[in-house]
């Protein structure tokens, strides 16, 4: 995990409480690029759609959150997001191959 990662994850590693009055701490999940809480029973998350009956409304009420980066951009804005993820991927593909630039994209 890079410092800015551990940073990320000092910040949302906060306590959110529902409506219901269970607690969970909010982490950056950075497969999905969203905020996330996790069952502590079950294991489920809230962005790998598994929970239990403890956390099932719980998980519920915190999606209607806006948790995603997409929540805040434009479609146009989407697009650009979503190409920069895609260089990213491809810049990490690629540079272990030993291939120092991207010609076209």
């Amino acid at each position: 995990m890079t410092p800015k990662q551990d940073k990320m994850n000092d910040f949302f590693d906060k306590k959110w409480r529902s409506s219901l009055g269970n607690e969970f701490t909010v982490r950056w999940c950075n497969l999905c690029d969203m905020a996330t809480i996790s069952c502590e029973r079950c294991g489920g998350s809230t962005c790998n759609c598994c929970s239990c009956s403890k956390c099932e409304d719980d998980f519920k009420e915190f999606r209607t959150y806006k948790c995603c980066i997409e929540d805040y951009l434009t479609k146009e804005e989407i697009k650009i997001y979503y190409k920069a993820l895609r260089i990213k991927k491809h810049i990490l593909e690629t540079i272990p191959r030993g291939i120092k630039r991207i010609e076209s994209f």
